[in-house]
């Protein structure tokens, strides 16, 4: 949309006067800044959402979680992605995964 206005603006150049040809820059800078400002809004409002949601889903899963430690005697669970090595039967994902399933379903 912008690149197709801005090729028409350019090729206006010689054809319209300057004072005319200036108006229409203006235009089009102005129309950047609000399209600008209507994109960081909708990213501010999306991410605002996200952490919201985000929030929620961990309010809901971490009593379960936190229950499932107290049923198995798990004292602290770790992020997979930062363990260096470990044994394969130490990953409790499957586990979780199946007792949160069950509790909000």
């Amino acid at each position: 949309m912008l690149k197709n206005l801005e090729t028409e603006i350019r090729n206006k150049k010689n054809i319209i006067s300057d004072e005319a040809y200036n108006k229409e820059v203006i235009s089009f800078r102005e129309k950047i800044v609000e399209l600008n400002e209507e994109k960081n809004n909708l990213v501010k409002e999306f991410n605002t959402y996200k952490k919201k949601e985000l929030q929620n889903i961990f309010d809901q899963i971490s009593p379960i979680i936190s229950n499932y430690m107290d049923k198995n005697s798990i004292t602290i669970i770790l992020d997979s992605k930062n363990i260096f090595m470990g044994k394969v039967n130490s990953d409790l994902t499957k586990d979780i995964l199946t007792e949160i399933d069950k509790e909000l379903n």
